[in-house]
């Protein structure tokens, strides 16, 4: 629905959506006490988890999975998707995909902590991606068919 009223290549949505944090599961695999710290500095603290990965791991997990999903050849959009879902203004303003990938990650946050501010949603992104008020409650998207499972392994 979003992908088609933004004029996104669907699959690229469909690929972008669940490979966004795949450098989550690489940084709890590879260095996983760097990665608790940055995840305890980031609740106990309020700051961005992509700020604490940076200072702890030199690297954010936006990058880092931009930078993983390059050899797969999946396609350049995608890996400015995932390499911008934090900060979807921030290079292109214009880029869709980064959008609608950044307001997803937004929706899957609020409906895990509703109540926890970090992750309210970003009404000018909404806007910019004509989503309606009543497209953004967590019961409408709860009503939508869900997606598949997918495994990953380093």
């Amino acid at each position: 629905m979003v992908a088609k009223a933004n004029a996104c290549n669907i699959n690229d949505v469909f690929v972008s959506c669940p490979f966004h944090d795949t450098a989550k599961l690489f940084f709890c695999k590879k260095f996983p006490a760097a990665t608790a710290l940055a995840d305890e500095k980031a609740a106990c603290d309020s700051i961005a988890l992509i700020d604490c990965e940076e200072s702890v791991l030199g690297i954010d997990h936006a990058e880092a999975g931009s930078l993983i999903i390059n050899p797969w050849h999946l396609g350049p959009s995608i890996g400015l998707a995932i390499q911008n879902h934090h900060r979807p203004y921030a290079k292109f303003s214009n880029d869709k995909l980064s959008c609608i990938v950044a307001f997803a990650n937004q929706l899957a946050h609020q409906m895990e902590k509703p109540d926890d501010a970090r992750y309210e949603l970003d009404g000018d992104l909404a806007n910019f991606l004509n989503l309606t008020p009543s497209s953004c409650l967590i019961s409408t998207v709860l009503s939508q068919p869900a997606s598949l499972p997918i495994s990953i392994v380093f």
